[in-house]
């Protein structure tokens, strides 16, 4: 089993984990896609659910196949010595679809942007904060009407518990 996760990771890890990892990207497209058919239900469209679907699909299947290629090259009981040129094998099919999908994405996101005029997607956004641009929301976020009064529950000024046993 040690092994199967030592291959995980060499190869998939970097699609899995991270900011930028095709995974959390794809949550983030998911997300703006909702995001724009409740904010601008006039713009939306019905081909960007489905072709969010569709990457997350390609992106899924793929990550199934790799994961019985990895058992199955584990399970064959080839040399544990061949498991890093297996994994480099498996982790350059792994980032070429990767880059095709996340082209993909940016190409959805984009599409999704230039459809409700302002950045419409969190990776832009992020991108646009990471690069210290100016970034329009797609509405104005309600202000409260009265200043927050005290701490947070999770602020509240620490107790000595010692003190009540």
């Amino acid at each position: 089993m040690e092994r199967v996760f030592r291959l995980f990771m060499k190869v998939l890890g970097p699609r899995n984990y991270g900011d930028e990892s095709p995974i959390v990207r794809l949550w983030l497209l998911r997300f703006d896609v909702e995001a724009c058919r409740f904010f601008h239900p006039e713009r939306y469209c019905a081909s960007w659910l489905q072709g969010a679907t569709a990457i997350t699909r390609m992106l899924s299947l793929d990550t199934a196949a790799t994961l019985r290629a990895l058992l199955e090259h584990v399970r064959s009981n080839a040399d544990p010595r061949q498991d890093g040129a297996f994994a480099v094998e498996c982790a350059a099919q792994a980032r070429q679809l990767d880059a095709h999908l996340n082209a993909a994405a940016d190409e959805l996101a984009q599409q999704m942007s230039r459809a409700v005029g302002a950045p419409a997607s969190l990776c832009e956004v992020r991108r646009g904060i990471e690069q210290r641009q100016s970034v329009a929301l797609p509405c104005t976020l309600p202000r409260p009407k009265t200043p927050l009064a005290g701490p947070l529950p999770w602020q509240a000024p620490a107790t000595n518990s010692s003190a009540t046993r």
